[in-house]
């Protein structure tokens, strides 16, 4: 179990590294990946999809919506359910890491 939990580390660590120059980090582009998946996603299903608590989430998208990667777009039917939004840029950000 330690060389899976050293494997993860050092696979984190590469990532930062080629992250670093994009103004992001590991946790940001996990869900940079997700939205180049799926698309848009709500707050609380991108946070399960990503096993993140929503108030981790909320931090990880203030940081993106900053650096313009994300939008946030709040629900025409239900105001509580906010959607999150990749901008252009986002499957090229992913692809490039």
């Amino acid at each position: 179990m330690e060389k899976l939990a050293q494997t993860i580390r050092a696979v984190q660590k590469l990532l930062d590294s080629r992250l670093r120059p994009m103004g992001i980090g590991y946790q940001e582009f996990k869900v940079i990946g997700e939205l180049a998946t799926s698309g848009r996603t709500s707050m609380a299903k991108l946070a399960e999809k990503i096993m993140f608590t929503q108030a981790g989430v909320t931090y990880l998208i203030d940081r993106l919506e900053e650096q313009g990667y994300v939008v946030r777009v709040r629900s025409s039917e239900d105001r509580r359910i906010i959607f999150i939004e990749p901008r252009i840029g986002v499957k090229r950000c992913s692809r490039r890491a």
